[in-house]
């Protein structure tokens, strides 16, 4: 590997989840893979699953040290808060889906914590072109050909399992690509303040 491939990594920010929530969403995957039944998605590992706050690819490894630098003085006193499960969905909400993910909740401060961080994020970058944030946690990836239609009403109309957690940090996250699945490597956590 060269040196320039060396100095530079894919990135992104996320929220993991506790082992307890990780195994709710594993029940609520093993119901949607019985409603599925015909069609081979790939299903996200239960050690992969996170909520993205903010994908940064391929990140000089510089500028991911100013960001990490600045993230921590914006986000310092940060307070923790709840996540909820959500409901059911796709991406694209219509057409053919690609995706199969968890919603969450409502979460006014979740909202604003990504909003900081992409203040931040956009300083340095002013020309990236940011998609409005979407809560959510990717559960499976559609093959190209289905071999079955997807009752996307069906999914959407069945209820996951409830759950609330709290979110004490979040994480700047390494991804290596393999044949087989990504590879996740934590190079920063950011904790949050906790609530009194």
């Amino acid at each position: 590997m060269s040196e320039k491939n060396r100095s530079v990594e894919r990135l992104f920010l996320a929220i993991y989840f506790p082992e307890r929530i990780l195994n709710r969403m594993e029940q609520d995957a093993r119901a949607l893979r019985c409603l599925l039944n015909g069609n081979s998605l790939r299903w996200v590992t239960a050690d992969k699953r996170h909520l993205t706050l903010l994908f940064l690819g391929d990140t000089p490894r510089d500028l991911r040290d100013r960001l990490i630098y600045e993230w921590e003085k914006a986000l310092s006193a940060f307070p923790a808060f709840s996540i909820s499960s959500g409901r059911f969905d796709f991406f694209p909400s219509r057409g053919r889906p690609r995706v199969l993910y968890l919603g969450l909740g409502d979460c006014p401060s979740l909202h604003e914590l990504v909003r900081r961080i992409r203040c931040v994020y956009t300083r340095h970058l002013p020309q990236k072109t940011m998609t409005p944030f979407k809560a959510h946690i990717t559960l499976a990836r559609m093959p190209q050909r289905m071999a079955a239609p997807v009752d996307k009403q069906l999914i959407r109309e069945t209820q996951p399992t409830p759950w609330v957690t709290t979110a004490p940090a979040f994480h700047l996250i390494r991804s290596r690509l393999t044949n087989r699945c990504p590879q996740y490597t934590i190079v920063h956590t950011f904790p949050l303040r906790p609530n009194k």
